[in-house]
């Protein structure tokens, strides 16, 4: 499967700080196609990168991926390893 032909070209990867700790960090993801499997991604990512993660499950349409840390750049990294997305894939980081 060519991964420029699906549908993860819109991927947003989102740093937030946590209110109640002064260096504590979260990496969403979101804009990844419903038909991944998030369970068995979120495992691969928490075992690539150590940390802790989970699953939001907003609406049917939308699912979001938290990962403990900054993670921004090991999870393009990953995705473009694992061949999930190809490199002209439009990332949009949010700070």
């Amino acid at each position: 499967m060519d991964p420029c032909n699906t549908h993860y070209i819109n991927i947003n990867i989102k740093i937030i700080r946590r209110i109640y700790d002064r260096y504590s960090w979260l990496t969403t993801i979101y804009g990844l196609s419903l038909q991944l499997n998030f369970k068995k991604l979120l495992l691969a990512l928490k075992r690539e990168f150590s940390c802790g993660g989970w699953i939001l499950e907003y609406t049917e349409t939308e699912k979001v991926i938290i990962l403990e840390g900054d993670q921004r750049k090991n999870i393009l990294n990953f995705f473009i390893e694992n061949k999930k997305i190809c490199q002209k894939s439009r990332i949009v980081y949010n700070s």
